[in-house]
């Protein structure tokens, strides 16, 4: 079983109505990862599972989103602070062009319907920013999460509405760039 963490409101991206709401969503994503993780530790019927429809397989699809979510939200939260240091060397280099992988992370944020990620990609040892529409649709393997901006309405409607621009340029001013290097840091 997993515990939801806490985290204390520290930013001026959003309001701390906001934060909090957002916190509530979080926590209910926990309750039903457990709620799953339990009835597959409970079920009985492991030999019943099925491609088509099983039990097994319901829960299993219903973990990864709800597991996803958990970790996307944590990740969120932990880099979400207000401006704390810069983009270290380390996460430059990955970047390679950091001016570039900027406006492809802004860009690809406005694009998004759910989630934009900067993972660092194994294979050319870069950093990539991608896109996931729902929490468990569209993420790669072989790629660490770095910086990681929430993009469903739920985390900027309050604020600014249907401003979407207005929501990603406040989360880049108040990015915790201490959270995204550590982060970094821990690839090398």
């Amino acid at each position: 079983m997993i515990k939801a963490k806490n985290f204390e409101y520290n930013t001026n991206a959003v309001s701390e109505k906001s934060h909090k709401t957002h916190i509530e969503l979080y926590r209910e994503y926990v309750e039903k990862t457990n709620e799953i993780l339990q009835q597959l530790k409970d079920e009985p019927q492991h030999e019943k599972a099925h491609k088509n429809y099983s039990c097994h397989r319901s829960c299993k699809k219903e973990l990864s989103y709800n597991l996803n979510s958990v970790v996307l939200h944590e990740m969120y939260f932990k880099n979400l602070g207000k401006g704390e240091g810069e983009p270290s060397s380390a996460f430059k280099q990955l970047a390679n062009d950091f001016g570039y992988w900027k406006n492809d992370f802004i860009a690809t944020a406005k694009s998004a319907r759910g989630w934009c990620v900067s993972v660092f990609e194994q294979r050319t040892n870069k950093l990539c920013n991608i896109l996931l529409d729902s929490y468990d649709t569209g993420v790669l393997m072989n790629m660490f999460p770095i910086l990681v901006i929430d993009m469903y309405e739920h985390a900027y409607f309050a604020e600014h509405a249907n401003n979407r621009e207005e929501y990603i340029q406040r989360f880049m001013k108040n990015v915790n760039w201490n959270v995204a290097n550590k982060r970094t840091e821990s690839l090398l």
